[in-house]
């Protein structure tokens, strides 16, 4: 199983049809996998931008990028009793895996200092 992330604004996304999103998926796969890759076995194409569980219309009016979470309370009440371990949270990677694995370490190290 391969799958992947469309790095393309939903709103641009959706001026193509889903059989050319489809097309360009298998070019992609072709130029790394080769030849055999443009004829998968089974594919789905799954956007969540149109996801009315998972996106909001907010989510709509982003460019490029992902979403930076609030930062952390450095002060009052919640200083230091808050960590953010979720890709978003992640100073380098935010918004991909790596993200997910990055803020995971981070916060799991600073809670295991204490």
């Amino acid at each position: 199983m391969i799958f992947g992330f469309i790095g393309v604004p939903a709103r641009t996304r959706w001026t193509v049809s889903e059989d050319v999103l489809r097309q360009r998926c298998r070019d992609q796969l072709a130029c790394l996998f080769g030849p055999d890759a443009v004829d998968p076995e089974a594919e789905c194409l799954k956007d969540w931008a149109a996801d009315p569980f998972t996106a909001t219309e907010s989510d709509l009016l982003q460019n490029v990028g992902h979403a930076l979470p609030e930062q952390l309370p450095a002060r009052g009440e919640w200083a230091g009793k808050i960590t953010g371990i979720a890709s978003e949270w992640s100073a380098q990677f935010s918004g991909y895996l790596a993200g997910a694995i990055d803020s995971a370490s981070v916060g799991t190290e600073h809670w295991l200092r204490q």
